[in-house]
């Protein structure tokens, strides 16, 4: 089995080995990622000194890049030895070529989240202030009171940049932070493929999965703002894959990897935490089968001291990376440990005047027909903000066709809907999978969901609607849509058209992304 999953040729050569090993989520697939991003940062951004042709050059070099993918493809193919791992491969490598694109066409000031000026308290200025050499913020105002991990991480990058480029001004030298955001966009997608990989999932599952990762536009949003989000879902997911190899190999290696992970996420923002609610289920689940064990005997009595030795090693690294911040701004500023900005509800953003039914239980259908775009300053429906959000973000789009745009919209409401539906029938009925393949990704919606829906009551404004809080979900929903549709074992001919108009709708949302965001 290669790092996919997928069964290996045997004739397999050294080559094809090297391109797998590129894409495998290991040490040299990140490195190799990184000096390709950056390279294809600094070759193209000269273009930005010819206003208006950035985004068409752009265009043009994924459209290209699709072509060559498809090339490759058409002559493996010819040839007969088109595997799925190739198919999984040019997947990912179009995942790939599509987020440094967009990030390439993408000021970070075009569609980031609270960037701000760079005299000003948002992510802006707090990565220029760092690269300054000013130190820390002076106080929890706007974004500053956010972990400062993707900050410091952004300023270091962009600070070794300026040495070559020889960079002074505010957005010349914050600009490079896009390749940090841009890797760690690239990270998800190839973290996400790990976890399919690590439950087993078959071929045509795997490709599903792979597809909606690669294509969700949201991620191509990510990947060229500067702002934390990006690198708390990457450690957030990664934290996740980790604690599920933890289980199997409860070792201090693994568990040292899951605390890294877990504080790297809080570090860069706090609610990057959450994901420690599975961790310690885990934790807890592992613990009481090593009590079971010392009691009858099976498990010698230093086994299980080993694992409390293990747990301890987790809170003296986790702990202190997730919570020095916030920690040292109660400290300096009386910033309350789990602070969050609350705006005053005269603000245009406040949405709290509607009633509990029209934010939570109803779905115009009148507010998508009216535009396909999030209104922040007018928008109410949590659940119409999501669908429009999660491929739109909260920016509008005026120089794209409607029916690129809402036929982007239109294949993202259903595979939302099948995604759900196909969640609910696995929890249900696949009694015939393990617990953990059929339980634990839904254990990451749950907790989300139940946090978004208590943060927009408890903060009723359009921008708490915003779907960057919930992006995990994507993954979930990809997850179980591809594990109900394509690895059930029963041959019928409802199964049968249920895969093809799953592959259909899937194919619909690939195609339409890809128009709406490079056409």
């Amino acid at each position: 089995m290669d790092s996919f999953g997928l069964k290996k040729r045997t004739s397999e050569n050294k080559k094809q080995r090297l391109w797998t090993a590129l894409f495998s989520g290991g040490l040299l697939s990140y490195v190799f990622l990184f000096f390709v991003i950056t390279a294809a940062y600094f070759l193209f951004k000269p273009l930005w000194e010819y206003s208006g042709i950035a985004r068409a050059t752009c265009s043009s070099l994924a459209v290209c890049g699709v072509l060559v993918i498809a090339f490759c493809l058409f002559w493996l193919h010819q040839g007969g030895r088109l595997t799925h791992r190739h198919l999984l491969l040019a997947l990912i490598a179009t995942g790939v070529l599509f987020r440094i694109c967009y990030m390439l066409y993408t000021p970070f000031t075009w569609r980031g989240h609270d960037i701000g000026d760079y005299d000003s308290t948002g992510h802006f200025a707090y990565i220029y202030n760092l690269i300054l050499g000013d130190g820390l913020p002076k106080s929890y105002s706007y974004q500053f009171y956010h972990p400062p991990l993707m900050h410091l991480i952004s300023a270091a990058f962009c600070k070794l940049c300026s040495l070559f480029t020889g960079a002074v001004e505010p957005f010349d030298l914050v600009d490079p932070a896009k390749v940090i955001s841009c890797l760690a966009s690239v990270s998800i997608l190839i973290t996400s493929v790990k976890i399919g990989t690590y439950f087993k999932l078959s071929q045509k599952a795997m490709l599903l999965l792979t597809a909606i990762m690669a294509f969700m536009p949201t991620f191509y949003i990510l990947a060229a703002s500067i702002n934390n989000d990006v690198l708390m879902i990457a450690l957030y997911l990664a934290a996740f894959y980790r604690t599920l190899l933890w289980k199997d190999d409860p070792s201090f290696k693994n568990i040292l990897m899951i605390a890294l992970c877990i504080g790297g996420s809080m570090m860069s923002k706090l609610s990057g935490g959450f994901i420690a609610l599975f961790t310690a289920f885990v934790f807890l689940l592992v613990l009481a089968k090593g009590v079971r064990s010392v009691s009858v005997g099976s498990l010698q009595k230093k086994s299980l001291t080993g694992l409390i030795g293990q747990f301890a090693g987790f809170g003296l690294v986790c702990v202190p990376m997730g919570l020095w911040y916030p920690i040292r701004n109660l400290i300096l500023f009386g910033q309350p440990l789990m602070y969050v900005p609350r705006m005053s509800e005269e603000s245009e953003l406040f949405c709290g005047d509607m009633t509990i039914w029209q934010r939570f239980f109803s779905f115009p259908v009148e507010e998508i027909v009216k535009s396909p775009y999030c209104h922040p300053f007018g928008d109410w429906n949590i659940w119409v903000y999501t669908l429009k959000c999660s491929v739109f973000g909260e920016f509008q789009f005026s120089d794209r066709p409607d029916v690129y745009s809402y036929g982007l919209l239109l294949f993202n409401f259903l595979l939302i809907c099948f995604s759900v539906a196909a969640m609910v029938f696995v929890w249900i009925k696949r009694k015939d999978l393990s617990p953990w393949k059929r339980f634990a990704p839904g254990f990451i919606w749950i907790s989300l969901m139940i946090s978004f829906i208590q943060f927009n009551l408890q903060y009723p404004f359009g921008c708490t609607m915003d779907y960057r809080y919930i992006v995990p979900t994507c993954f979930v929903g990809a997850y179980y849509l591809a594990l109900a549709v394509y690895e059930n074992k029963k041959k019928s001919k409802p199964n049968a058209f249920l895969g093809w108009t799953t592959g259909i709708m899937t194919a619909g949302f690939c195609v339409f992304s890809t128009l709406f965001y490079f056409g």
